[in-house]
């Protein structure tokens, strides 16, 4: 394995959000749904439209976002959406942005149904705090020892408030306090990089805020808190031989 050498620059790092829905006895269903798409074509670095099926007629939207590997890569690749269209059980072409990495055939991506990308993002800053028990004891010499029970992990987000952002205005608000039926309630947050690495899982929204002043344009900030086991790490490299 050469040594890593090469910066990875964060353009099309997204966040996409859904509402999870109410159960029978009202509380957060966080049972999702997983489609799965597989690019019938290789395409090459800078390609602009992929083919793809899925496993059930799903729709993507504009800005959505898909991390494919497949089977015996090292390597994901990421694949940004660029138009509102529905990918059937036969080989659908849509357009993405131009391809920084290669994508072979029968490349697979998993996609949460629903999701709605979050526009306008400029800082998205992943920070774990971690729960920590001391554990020194008699035997431990003149050194203390701890361990570590828990992990809080935190998005901070923020970014500009663009016009007509589907994710803002009926997930991001309403849920961050603006509407009081849906305060507290649970979304499905996904996080993905731009060499395919992704993090998501159910979590809340903590501190909506909008700052604002005469020479500024409109703006947002939140926390955006996983919760609990329902949390997901998909490695962007799985082999470095």
């Amino acid at each position: 394995m050469p040594l890593a050498t090469a910066s990875q620059i964060l353009q099309d790092y997204s966040l996409e959000v859904f509402l999870l829905p109410l159960n029978t006895l009202g509380v957060s269903n966080r049972t999702t749904t997983s489609v799965t798409f597989t690019s019938t074509i290789a395409r090459a670095v800078g390609d602009t439209t992929i083919t793809l099926t899925a496993g059930t007629a799903t729709n993507l939207k504009a800005g959505n976002v898909l991390s494919f590997k497949a089977t015996g890569e090292a390597f994901r690749s990421q694949v940004v959406i660029l138009e509102d269209k529905q990918i059937l059980t036969t080989a659908t072409s849509i357009n993405i942005a131009p391809l920084s990495r290669g994508i072979t055939a029968n490349a697979t991506a998993s996609f949460i149904s629903g999701l709605l990308p979050l526009t306008g993002i400029q800082t998205l800053d992943l920070n774990n705090q971690e729960t920590q028990v001391d554990t020194t004891h008699f035997l431990s010499g003149a050194g203390t020892e701890t361990a570590l029970v828990r992990v809080n992990r935190n998005y901070s987000v923020s970014g500009v408030a663009l016009a007509a952002d589907e994710a803002l205005e009926t997930v991001i608000k309403p849920v961050g306090a603006l509407a009081g039926n849906l305060f507290n309630r649970e979304i499905y947050a996904a996080a993905t990089f731009s060499d395919g690495e992704r993090l998501e899982g159910v979590a809340k929204i903590y501190a909506l805020n909008f700052p604002a002043n005469q020479n500024e344009v409109k703006k947002y900030s939140f926390t955006l808190a996983f919760q609990g086991r329902q949390f997901t790490w998909t490695q962007p490299y799985t082999a470095f031989a």
